[in-house]
C-alpha cells in the first residue's frame, strides 16, 4: 500500500460506496478455522463510521455448515504512515473494527485492514494487520460469482 502508483485506488470510502458488500475470494494466510462464504456488508454511513456492518460466514460442523452473522461498527481512518516525502495521505484507506470472538461478543482487540487496491466495482485487496506478521492479504469480490480484475489477482 506504500506504492504511490496505487494511491488513487486506496480510498476505502469510495470502495464501500462502489462495493457495499464484499465476498472473500482468497487469502494469503492459513487459518485453523474452516470458515466458508465469508463476506462483509457495510451498514449506512454515519460520520466516519459504518454502524450495523455485518460480517457473515459459515461454520462447518459434522452434519452441515451453520451460517453466522455478526454486527460490528466499522470506522474508516486515513493511512496511518507518512509517505511520499513525509506527506500524509488525506483519503481514508484503513478499516478498523473491534475483533469479534466466535461467541459473537466484541473483545478489546482492534482489527485493522489497510486497503491496498480497489478496482471500482469488481474487487479489492486488503492487508490484515493481525495475520502473517502484518502481511496477510485478503482479496474480495463484489459478487460471489464474479472474477477479480487482473490487477487484484497479481497484487
Amino acid at each position: 500500500e506504500d506504492d504511490p502508483a496505487y494511491k488513487e485506488y486506496q480510498n476505502v470510502e469510495k470502495m464501500i460506496k462502489q462495493q457495499p458488500t464484499l465476498y472473500m475470494r482468497y487469502r494469503t494466510y492459513n487459518t485453523s478455522k474452516n470458515y466458508g462464504c465469508l463476506y462483509i456488508r457495510f451498514g449506512a454511513k454515519s460520520g466516519f463510521t459504518y454502524p450495523a456492518t455485518t460480517l457473515g460466514y459459515k461454520m462447518p460442523n459434522k452434519e452441515y455448515a451453520e451460517t453466522k452473522e455478526v454486527t460490528v461498527t466499522v470506522k474508516t481512518t486515513p493511512y496511518p504512515k507518512l509517505t511520499e516525502g513525509s506527506a500524509t495521505r488525506t483519503d481514508p484507506n484503513t478499516l478498523i473494527y473491534e475483533k469479534v470472538s466466535e461467541d459473537e461478543s466484541q473483545g478489546n482487540t482492534q482489527h485493522d485492514y489497510q486497503l491496498i487496491y480497489a478496482d471500482s466495482s469488481k474487487c479489492a485487496v486488503m492487508r490484515d494487520s493481525q495475520k502473517d506478521g502484518g502481511y496477510g492479504c485478503e482479496m474480495f469480490v463484489s459478487d460471489p460469482s464474479s472474477q477479480p480484475s487482473q490487477t487484484c489477482e497479481t497484487l
